[in-house]
């Protein structure tokens, strides 16, 4: 019995692996439109860039995890909803990369007067991914509180601490 629970804890670590990859994801969108709005087109280019390879990366991964699901869940019904957040977190991630690209491509102007509005949205949406990467843990020993930080230029990570103190710290690579 203890190597089916092995099993699990390793399939519920990879899991965890997935949905931090989809918010430093959504980081790295933020990021990258910050470069895109100051103009630095080769720190936006950076930023596309890296989403890119997170998503490729989170793409293997999660092919990794769907066959190891249908073989290790002990708990079979929760398989399908499992999946279907997986599904519905690779179609963000995707929208979240082509997006990026779109800008790349199309290099669209955004006028002054509603950057900031522009950056609330980014944020908002940054928000919305973490939350979701965040709440849907799949187990008790890994359930986080909702991530709020933003990936600077230099890559650093700024959360709050406990005393609502930002702190910089070192962006995880995935995988």
């Amino acid at each position: 019995m203890s190597f089916f629970l092995g099993k699990t804890r390793e399939l519920e670590h990879e899991i965890d692996q997935y949905l931090d990859m989809i918010v430093h994801g959504a980081l790295h969108f933020q990021q990258g439109t910050g470069y895109f709005l100051q103009d630095r087109s080769r720190d936006f280019e950076k930023s596309r860039q890296r989403l890119s390879d997170m998503e490729a990366q989170a793409d293997v991964l999660r092919r990794t995890i769907e066959p190891k699901l249908h073989i290790h869940t002990l708990i079979p019904q929760s398989r399908g909803d499992v999946l279907g957040l997986m599904e519905s977190s690779d179609k963000v991630l995707n929208q979240l990369e082509q997006t990026l690209s779109q800008f790349s491509v199309e290099n669209p102007e955004i006028v002054q007067e509603v950057r900031g509005l522009f950056l609330e949205l980014v944020e908002a949406t940054v928000l919305a991914v973490s939350i979701n990467g965040t709440s849907h843990c799949t187990s008790k020993t890994s359930r986080r509180k909702p991530r709020t930080s933003a990936i600077d230029a230099e890559g650093m990570s700024r959360r709050p601490n406990a005393d609502g103190q930002v702190a910089a710290i070192a962006a995880p690579e995935p995988g």
